[in-house]
């Protein structure tokens, strides 16, 4: 996964983001391992980095955090509504309605009815006039919405080594080159190589979808790969070598941000406005044409006087059929009904961003899900303990009665008492060591 950066042209790629997200052995050995890779980042593995290098560092490689996105206003929703192709039709529609019901005379009176002629093309623009704004309201305020939940979603301070004194940071302060502290339960934030530590591994299924720990090891997978959690690990220390928009998660974020995909429903409504226009217009052509033909008929063979209001009546026959074609009330049908779909689910607690996603949501046929924590609790429980040769059942969630007995019970129970002190003291936050605890 190629880890340059889309955002700030100013910020360059970390020469190390690739090696961590491909996990690349062959080519960390090539550069002299964790060392090798902290001489050429100018910082040391046992003092970290110069305080006088921070700004220098942060300004080269960026900060711990993604660029702010692009803060789009109310016009900007309206005129992405009106892009849309259904869109586009029916405002040209009421445009020729307004236009033709304003200027053309009635048929059976020979004089033009303004007071009732521009009903049809007002009702449309209306029409197009509620999608547009419904669909701006709604997601111009789940932009604000979303925007405080960012403003919200802090990650906890960071420890980290600099001219070999202790602190404790920002996360957003973290730069390249840094030695940082890690442990058991932390979320990365950052790429990394593990240079110290025991018993470390790392739930990397957000990066390759398996549910499987990954055990880390100085020699042979020492990456560490931002937007993974450390799920064990005692007493370690990692260098930093990619932070924000240059790390593995960071750029994934970035490429994906500002593009939008249109529902399955949008691009049939889409395919339905082309065919309304090309059938539309064949149909008009015809009418017109036929029309022509029957006047042209009269003129030659029954000696009938050519009227130019007769023609311009065929023109605007044929233009009604093209406006009597655009299904006006669809787009707000539809429009509404994706409304009243998010409002119920923000009562389910389901915040929605675009309203497209209650249309894409409803259309799902086939849900992937890991099991714990989802289709099960997150929680494990000890069933059986064998120790000095005697099997304990244990019944229930928090219930520890023995099946056979022991002359010396109570030192066997005290005996299970440290293990699980020590167990959770060395590798906090594994669900092993709470089940033990419990």
């Amino acid at each position: 996964m190629p880890a340059s950066p889309t955002g700030d042209n100013n910020v360059d790629p970390s020469p190390w983001a690739d090696i961590v997200g491909c996990k690349n052995m062959e080519a960390l050995r090539g550069n002299g391992m964790q060392r090798g890779v902290a001489d050429a980042l100018a910082t040391s593995i046992e003092t970290g980095a110069a305080l006088s290098s921070v700004i220098t560092r942060r300004n080269r490689y960026g900060a711990n955090k993604l660029p702010a996105e692009k803060i789009e206003t109310f016009m900007d929703f309206v005129k992405e509504a009106l892009e849309d192709k259904t869109m586009m039709i029916l405002v040209g529609a009421a445009v020729v309605s307004l236009v033709l019901g304003m200027t053309t005379p009635d048929p059976r009176t020979g004089e033009v009815d303004r007071s009732t002629g521009w009903i049809e093309g007002a009702a449309i623009l209306i029409s197009v006039v509620i999608v547009t704004v419904v669909s701006a309201v709604n997601n111009h305020e789940k932009q604000k919405q979303f925007a405080v939940l960012v403003e919200n979603d802090t990650l906890a301070p960071m420890v980290v080594v600099r001219e070999g004194k202790i602190i404790e940071i920002e996360s957003e302060h973290l730069v390249v080159g840094d030695v940082a502290l890690i442990y058991g339960g932390m979320a990365l934030s950052f790429d990394g190589l593990l240079i110290d530590g025991e018993g470390y591994s790392c739930d990397e299924s957000s990066v390759t979808g398996e549910v499987d720990v990954v055990y880390k090891n100085l020699d042979l997978d020492p990456f560490l790969i931002s937007g993974t959690n450390i799920v064990d690990g005692c007493d370690g220390i990692a260098i930093v070598v990619a932070v924000g928009q240059t790390s593995f998660a960071g750029a994934i974020a970035m490429s994906v941000r500002d593009k939008k995909r249109s529902t399955p429903l949008q691009d049939k409504l889409e395919e339905m406005a082309d065919l309304i226009g090309k059938f539309g217009l064949l149909a008009a052509v015809f009418t017109f044409v036929v029309l022509f033909l029957k006047e042209l008929w009269v003129i030659m063979f029954h000696g009938g006087a050519f009227f130019a209001m007769k023609l311009f009546e065929n023109i605007t026959t044929a233009v009604a059929i093209v406006v009597v074609a655009v299904p006006e009330g669809l787009p707000l049908s539809v429009t509404l009904s994706l409304a009243y779909s998010m409002k119920r689910m923000m009562i389910d607690k389901n915040l929605v961003r675009h309203l497209a996603a209650c249309e894409t949501m409803g259309g799902a046929t086939t849900i992937l899900s890991d099991k714990t924590g989802t289709l099960t609790q997150p929680d494990m429980f000890i069933k059986n303990v064998f120790l000095e040769q005697f099997d304990y059942e244990i019944n229930g969630q928090n219930k520890h009665e023995p099946v056979k007995y022991s002359a010396h019970e109570s030192s066997i129970r005290s005996m299970m008492t440290c293990i699980a002190i020590n167990y959770a003291g060395q590798y906090g936050g594994n669900k092993t060591a709470e089940s033990l605890l419990n």
